[in-house]
């Protein structure tokens, strides 16, 4: 393979991801609710907690530091585990009612069945 056939191999896998990023990104932007809980929630905690002076100084009961470095990896955490409730359960049925998924085998049975089952 010649280098000029890696470069448009490579420029086609990039194009592609870009593509499937945007598009992504555009879904996520439809739905308020997602970005309010993994976008903007998130970031005016981070900045409600930095204005305040008690919580930028470092203490003794974290170890040394700051309740807002404390604070932020947990944050973060928040956003990933927020982002994954919020928007996977609408991006895998969109998935299967498109073209994706078609070929996927039905559910065996309606939700409301089953849970009449169990009661």
């Amino acid at each position: 393979m010649t280098t000029a056939a890696l470069h448009t191999h490579a420029t086609r896998r990039r194009s592609a991801f870009w593509l499937l990023a945007g598009t992504e990104g555009r879904l996520f932007l439809r739905s308020a609710g997602s970005v309010l809980w993994t976008a903007l929630l998130p970031v005016v905690a981070v900045v409600v907690l930095g204005v305040v002076p008690a919580t930028r100084h470092a203490s003794r009961s974290f170890g040394g530091l700051s309740p807002l470095e404390v604070y932020v990896p947990i944050l973060m955490m928040y956003v990933f585990l927020m982002a994954a409730v919020n928007m996977l359960p609408a991006a895998l049925t969109g998935y299967r009612s498109g073209a994706c998924c078609a070929g996927c085998p039905p559910p065996r049975c309606r939700p409301a069945a089953s849970s009449a089952r169990r009661g």
